[in-house]
């Protein structure tokens, strides 16, 4: 199905058949959007880009704003678009979709409200794979698990705000754990000012940069029983000059530092 401008509103369940049931952005300002609906369910839908680029300022393929109950189930979204999936303000559940080929991200949650992002496949962004962030430092208390995630490159460059497998900025109380993460360019979790941070049971190997990183402004991180393997270095907890305390890190393993060559 050729489609383009699709307003989602309450209650929109659309579903179809594994494997068979695409979506093709045809051109313009957005694909598909949903703002202010309470209940919104995808499931089972292939959604990709034919190459078109959105002209407007939607920040995803697939882009939801205020959406109390977001379910977006067992759909694979590729494209080059800005992210794959940008959520803003939505709480709810997004879970064995396989999302790739994003320019920045693919998956953005900005000021979520109790959401969680669980069994994904996420790899080959230009940028990052999944960032949990806040506009305003508060609490946050995304869940991060189960996530596979590898070949996150960072074609914009910086400092480590690109090139990560999960950045959270200025969400408290996010939950990263038991995610397999590899082939990063810089981190496979990095944390600024995400207070009340938990880092836990992550697998992760071939990092270019710090493995784990917790950094800015922070009251509380634990970093526990996670496992390094090839990073160019394990973990670290620094740049406390913004008032960071309380990080806690334990139980970790942090085998054969190695640095490597960083993607192109």
């Amino acid at each position: 199905y050729m489609v383009s401008g699709i307003e989602l509103p309450d209650n929109t369940t659309i579903t179809g058949i594994p494997g068979q049931t695409r979506l093709v952005f045809s051109g313009g300002s957005f694909m598909m959007r949903g703002r202010g609906a309470r209940r919104v369910s995808l499931s089972n839908l292939a959604i990709g880009g034919a190459g078109n680029r959105i002209t407007g300022n939607a920040a995803g393929r697939l882009h939801l704003e205020g959406v109390t109950d977001a379910r977006i189930e067992n759909c694979t979204i590729v494209g080059r678009s800005e992210n794959g999936l940008a959520l803003y303000g939505v709480s709810g559940l997004v879970q064995d979709c396989e999302i790739s080929h994003a320019e920045q991200a693919a998956i953005f949650a900005n000021d979520s409200k109790g959401l969680e992002i669980s069994r994904n496949h996420v790899h080959d962004c230009a940028n990052n794979g999944i960032l949990v962030w806040r506009s305003i430092e508060g609490e946050d208390a995304t869940f991060v698990k189960g996530n596979r995630i590898h070949d996150i490159a960072a074609r914009d460059g910086g400092s480590g705000q690109n090139g990560n497998g999960i950045n959270i900025f200025r969400a408290g109380s996010v939950i990263v754990s038991g995610n397999r993460i590899t082939d990063c360019e810089y981190s496979a979790v990095r944390s600024n000012a995400g207070s009340n941070c938990q880092i836990i049971s992550t697998s992760c190997a071939r990092m270019g940069e710090v493995a784990l990183y917790a950094e800015f402004g922070f009251q509380g991180a634990i970093m526990a029983n996670n496992l390094v393997e090839k990073a160019a270095a394990g973990i670290s907890i620094t740049n406390f000059n913004d008032v960071c305390r309380l990080p806690v890190c334990r139980g970790d393993l942090i085998r054969v530092p190695q640095a490597r060559t960083r993607l192109s």
